[in-house]
């Protein structure tokens, strides 16, 4: 790919960033696993998903807010 685009990626990279991906838009992680072809989840869990600061954040605050209704 890299002689054709200038860009260094190879298959496995594009798998981590498919998974990485659909579980950014909402996939369940039994269906991440089942998708990757994986026997255990942690696999795909602990290997396979790459979460940024952004998505550390955002569930952070998820949270947070959460918390904040139960205590209403």
């Amino acid at each position: 790919m890299k002689a054709k685009t200038g860009i260094d990626v190879s298959p496995h990279i594009l798998r981590h960033s498919s998974l990485t991906e659909l579980r950014r838009t909402g996939w369940k992680p039994e269906h991440l696993q089942k998708r990757a072809g994986h026997a255990q989840i942690q696999t795909t869990m602990q290997i396979y998903l790459h979460p940024s600061d952004e998505d550390l954040r955002q569930d952070w605050e998820k949270a947070e807010e959460m918390m904040r209704l139960k205590r209403q």
